[in-house]
């Protein structure tokens, strides 16, 4: 039926409601008397009751919701006679939950006490109120903790998700390039204990350029296309960053497996890169292997490398232990500037943007190397690993993406940038 349409249900704040079409086309304006109890991001069937004629958009009404966006809801709540009621913080959606008259023990004289978290039991339907029980008090005065709390019931993340117990895949030892000889090196800035596992770099002088490993860590192998722990790991979709901890995507045991330390072989994917005196890319080549990384470049070293006077013979204490490697990182330093200086010329948009100093906000202070943050690009901060590592990753994303096109295969690459 040309004139049932499935869509995703937008509001805005002012209270205008679009049915986003699954199918691209124009969306559907619908009116408030039309909107049979759907809320904002619920999956919904529209009928078309009228086509859009100039300017004005097509309008519908809502036929059917096919899929509730959210299971809960922050909100304020009061009691009015003998029922209690909540009523959400999100403007976008629209009405009112009852509550069971044992949850007026939430009921604060201060707002900033009062906030909930609020599971619904019951969705509104036809004349009949939405109903729901608090599963969390949010008070907004008792500091970072709750603060956090609060951001994660807002954004409808469950603090608490257990990873499915399933044990994981050995990675194929078939075919693997050997790589363990090499002198790899892993910078990292981020202190937290479950922070994203990060790449694991070599790279060396060759021609007037020079030639640049990359190591990912393997994750797909582990896990089984379409296993319980894929599907789990499509749900969260990210690792999230909460300011002076993570939230992470991966769970425990892949976590630990697929993760790179010092003086511990593991499986790699390895992206080498041939780059000429001017940062292009001559070759590429990928490639399963096994490394063994050396050593981690923190922020420590970076600062100790930065203060060290140039000609100086002394070897400061914090770097003996990676005195072997200094050339190495220099070579990355310079590599990696030389990279940024080819995007800038192309056309890449440098911004050099101030950063809080915020103790409870430290992991966010650092360079993120997945290079996704911004449509621009950060100064390189010698003194922030990471950040030296932002212009080697957006090559390598680049690369991949021109790899997958030549050999015709579909994929998808978020805020991906043409470099």
């Amino acid at each position: 039926n040309d004139q049932i349409i499935e869509a995703r249900l937008r509001c805005s704040t002012k209270g205008y409601c679009f049915a986003v079409r699954n199918d691209g086309g124009e969306d559907i304006y619908i009116r408030d008397q039309h909107l049979n109890n759907a809320w904002h991001g619920d999956n919904v069937l529209v009928k078309l009751t009228r086509e859009g004629v100039r300017r004005r958009s097509p309008e519908g009404q809502i036929q059917c919701i096919l899929e509730r966006n959210k299971e809960t809801l922050v909100c304020l709540i009061d009691k009015e006679d003998e029922t209690v009621i909540a009523y959400p913080l999100e403007e976008r959606i629209k009405g009112s939950i009852i509550l069971p008259i044992k949850d007026e023990k939430y009921v604060k004289d201060d707002l900033l006490e009062g906030v909930v978290e609020v599971k619904i039991d019951k969705y509104p339907i036809a004349q009949y109120q939405a109903e729901g029980h608090i599963i969390k008090s949010l008070p907004l005065n008792k500091g970072h903790s709750f603060d956090d709390k609060y951001l994660l019931a807002k954004v409808g993340i469950k603090e608490d998700v257990i990873a499915p117990k399933i044990a994981l895949k050995k990675p194929n030892s078939k075919n693997r390039v050997d790589l363990s000889s090499q002198e790899s090196l892993i910078y990292k800035s981020w202190k937290g204990e479950n922070s994203p596992p990060l790449p694991a770099f070599y790279v060396e002088a060759k021609e007037g350029g020079v030639k640049l490993y990359i190591h990912v860590p393997t994750v797909a192998e582990r896990t089984g296309l379409g296993s319980t722990l894929d599907l789990w790991l499509r749900d969260k979709s990210e690792a999230l960053c909460l300011g002076s901890y993570w939230k992470s995507l991966l769970s425990d045991n892949l976590n630990k497996a697929s993760k790179f330390e010092v003086n511990k072989p593991n499986s790699a994917i390895t992206l080498e890169l041939d780059i000429n005196s001017e940062g292009s890319i001559i070759d590429w080549n990928f490639s399963l292997s096994e490394i063994l990384p050396k050593a981690e470049i923190s922020v420590d070293i970076m600062n100790t490398i930065i203060n060290r006077k140039p000609k100086s013979r002394l070897i400061p204490a914090k770097l003996k232990p990676i005195k072997d490697y200094l050339n190495q990182i220099q070579t990355l330093i310079f590599t990696s500037k030389l990279i940024n200086q080819r995007e800038i010329k192309d056309g890449a948009i440098e911004l050099d943007l101030p950063i809080p100093d915020i103790d409870y906000l430290s992991e966010l202070s650092f360079a993120d190397p997945s290079s996704m943050t911004s449509q621009w690009h950060e100064p390189i901060n010698q003194s922030d690993p990471q950040s030296i590592l932002l212009p080697l990753i957006r090559t390598a994303n680049h690369i991949l993406s021109i790899h997958l096109k030549q050999l015709k295969l579909p994929f998808y690459m978020f805020n991906y940038q043409n470099i």
